[in-house]
Protein backbone atom coordinates (compact mmCIF):
# COMPACT_ATOMS: atom_id res chain seq x y z
CA UNK A 1 0.00 0.00 0.00
CA UNK A 2 1.24 3.48 -0.82
CA UNK A 3 1.05 6.56 1.36
CA UNK A 4 0.88 10.33 1.02
CA UNK A 5 4.20 12.04 1.57
CA UNK A 6 5.57 15.55 1.48
CA UNK A 7 7.31 16.45 -1.76
CA UNK A 8 10.97 17.34 -1.71
CA UNK A 9 10.69 21.06 -2.35
CA UNK A 10 12.81 22.75 -4.95
CA UNK A 11 10.61 25.82 -4.87
CA UNK A 12 9.43 27.46 -1.67
CA UNK A 13 5.85 28.65 -2.07
CA UNK A 14 5.74 31.54 0.38
CA UNK A 15 3.48 34.00 -1.43
CA UNK A 16 -0.19 32.99 -1.41
CA UNK A 17 -1.13 35.45 -4.17
CA UNK A 18 1.55 34.11 -6.55
CA UNK A 19 0.68 30.51 -5.63
CA UNK A 20 -3.00 31.10 -6.44
CA UNK A 21 -2.10 32.77 -9.77
CA UNK A 22 0.09 29.78 -10.57
CA UNK A 23 -2.64 27.30 -9.66
CA UNK A 24 -5.13 29.11 -11.89
CA UNK A 25 -2.66 28.98 -14.79
CA UNK A 26 -2.51 25.17 -14.81
CA UNK A 27 -4.36 23.45 -17.66
CA UNK A 28 -6.36 20.22 -17.54
CA UNK A 29 -7.00 20.38 -13.81
CA UNK A 30 -9.52 21.63 -11.28
CA UNK A 31 -8.46 23.49 -8.15
CA UNK A 32 -10.35 22.40 -5.05
CA UNK A 33 -10.10 23.75 -1.52
CA UNK A 34 -10.37 22.20 1.92
CA UNK A 35 -10.50 18.54 0.84
CA UNK A 36 -8.57 15.26 1.00
CA UNK A 37 -6.18 13.31 -1.23
CA UNK A 38 -6.51 9.73 -2.45
CA UNK A 39 -3.90 6.99 -2.05
CA UNK A 40 -3.45 3.83 -4.04
CA UNK A 41 -4.22 0.59 -2.21
CA UNK A 42 -3.40 -2.26 -4.52
CA UNK A 43 -5.75 -2.05 -7.49
CA UNK A 44 -7.93 0.79 -6.18
CA UNK A 45 -7.71 4.27 -4.68
CA UNK A 46 -9.24 5.41 -1.42
CA UNK A 47 -9.54 8.69 0.45
CA UNK A 48 -6.59 9.25 2.78
CA UNK A 49 -7.51 11.27 5.87
CA UNK A 50 -4.15 10.74 7.61
CA UNK A 51 -2.82 14.20 6.62
CA UNK A 52 -6.14 15.98 7.14
CA UNK A 53 -7.67 18.38 4.67
CA UNK A 54 -5.50 20.42 2.32
CA UNK A 55 -5.79 24.15 1.66
CA UNK A 56 -5.60 23.54 -2.11
CA UNK A 57 -5.97 20.34 -4.10
CA UNK A 58 -5.03 20.05 -7.76
CA UNK A 59 -7.28 17.42 -9.34
CA UNK A 60 -7.02 16.06 -12.87
CA UNK A 61 -10.08 17.13 -14.90
CA UNK A 62 -11.11 13.66 -15.99
CA UNK A 63 -10.08 11.66 -12.89
CA UNK A 64 -11.14 12.78 -9.41
CA UNK A 65 -8.70 10.42 -7.69
CA UNK A 66 -5.56 11.94 -9.26
CA UNK A 67 -4.75 14.72 -6.82
CA UNK A 68 -1.91 16.80 -5.40
CA UNK A 69 -2.39 18.57 -2.06
CA UNK A 70 -0.98 21.88 -0.87
CA UNK A 71 -1.05 22.73 2.82
CA UNK A 72 0.14 25.81 4.67
CA UNK A 73 2.88 25.08 7.17
CA UNK A 74 4.00 28.18 9.07
CA UNK A 75 4.86 30.73 6.34
CA UNK A 76 5.15 28.38 3.38
CA UNK A 77 2.86 26.07 1.42
CA UNK A 78 4.04 22.44 1.22
CA UNK A 79 3.14 20.02 -1.58
CA UNK A 80 1.97 16.47 -0.79
CA UNK A 81 1.12 13.57 -3.05
CA UNK A 82 1.17 9.81 -3.43
CA UNK A 83 4.25 9.18 -5.57
CA UNK A 84 3.07 5.82 -6.85
CA UNK A 85 1.83 4.59 -10.22
CA UNK A 86 -0.49 6.82 -12.23
CA UNK A 87 -0.91 9.24 -9.32
CA UNK A 88 2.84 9.73 -9.06
CA UNK A 89 3.21 10.38 -12.80
CA UNK A 90 0.38 12.95 -12.71
CA UNK A 91 1.78 14.58 -9.57
CA UNK A 92 5.31 14.93 -10.92
CA UNK A 93 4.04 16.50 -14.13
CA UNK A 94 1.65 18.97 -12.49
CA UNK A 95 4.09 19.97 -9.72
CA UNK A 96 6.77 20.66 -12.31
CA UNK A 97 4.39 22.94 -14.23
CA UNK A 98 3.25 24.63 -10.98
CA UNK A 99 6.91 25.34 -10.14
CA UNK A 100 7.44 26.87 -13.59
CA UNK A 101 4.42 29.17 -13.26
CA UNK A 102 5.43 30.22 -9.74
CA UNK A 103 8.96 31.08 -10.89
CA UNK A 104 7.56 33.05 -13.84
CA UNK A 105 5.15 35.07 -11.68
CA UNK A 106 7.88 35.63 -9.06
CA UNK A 107 10.17 36.92 -11.81
CA UNK A 108 7.47 39.27 -13.07
CA UNK A 109 6.93 40.61 -9.54
CA UNK A 110 10.69 41.14 -9.11
CA UNK A 111 10.83 43.11 -12.37
CA UNK A 112 7.89 45.26 -11.22
CA UNK A 113 9.54 45.93 -7.85
CA UNK A 114 12.91 46.81 -9.40
CA UNK A 115 11.26 49.09 -11.94
CA UNK A 116 9.28 50.83 -9.20
CA UNK A 117 12.46 51.46 -7.19
CA UNK A 118 14.13 52.98 -10.26
CA UNK A 119 11.04 55.01 -11.21
CA UNK A 120 10.64 53.02 -14.42
CA UNK A 121 7.48 51.53 -15.86
CA UNK A 122 7.08 48.18 -17.62
CA UNK A 123 4.24 46.24 -19.20
CA UNK A 124 4.79 42.68 -18.05
CA UNK A 125 3.04 39.64 -19.49
CA UNK A 126 3.36 36.04 -18.33
CA UNK A 127 2.04 33.45 -20.77
CA UNK A 128 2.52 29.95 -22.12
CA UNK A 129 3.70 29.51 -25.69
CA UNK A 130 0.99 27.46 -27.45
CA UNK A 131 3.41 25.46 -29.58
CA UNK A 132 6.34 24.75 -27.26
CA UNK A 133 4.56 24.87 -23.88
CA UNK A 134 7.28 27.17 -22.55
CA UNK A 135 6.26 29.75 -19.98
CA UNK A 136 7.44 33.20 -20.99
CA UNK A 137 7.88 36.40 -18.98
CA UNK A 138 7.82 39.35 -21.36
CA UNK A 139 8.67 42.84 -20.10
CA UNK A 140 8.52 45.96 -22.26
CA UNK A 141 9.52 49.34 -20.93
CA UNK A 142 6.93 52.08 -21.30
CA UNK A 143 8.50 55.13 -22.86
CA UNK A 144 7.46 58.43 -21.33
Amino acid sequence: MSHISKAKAKIQFNNQYLLEKSLLSLKGVKILQDTYLFRETGSRREIDKSKGKFDYVIQKDNNKTLRVGIKKNNDTYDVYYDNWGETGRFANEVVSKLNDWYIAYSTAEAIKQTAKEKFEDYNINVFEDEESGEIIVEAQENIW
